[in-house]
């Protein structure tokens, strides 16, 4: 009977040290991924950002365009609708 329960007890310690080297290595995966997938977010945001920078100059200058555009055309139809404004 003390065979056995030594034998379950050692079982017992062989099973929970296997667990533990488990969890551990679990853990350690999971921090790695972790790790990778920030590093990865990272770089992403890092890439939008430059991108977008670059971007900006292009889309101020369009809008300016076409700011200007719609002053011209509301000139325009200003005069189309006041043409004895442009009389006087």
């Amino acid at each position: 009977m003390e065979t056995l329960i030594l034998a379950f007890a050692i079982a017992m310690a062989i099973l929970a040290l296997v667990l533990y080297f488990e969890l551990k290595n679990t853990q350690e995966r999971v921090e790695r991924v972790r790790t990778e997938i920030e590093q990865r977010v990272s770089l992403t945001i890092q890439g939008v950002m430059h991108d977008t920078q670059e971007k900006i100059p292009q889309i101020e200058k369009r809008v300016e365009e076409i700011a200007q555009k719609v002053a011209e055309t509301e000139a325009e139809v200003h005069q189309l609708q006041h043409p004895e404004e442009d009389k006087k």
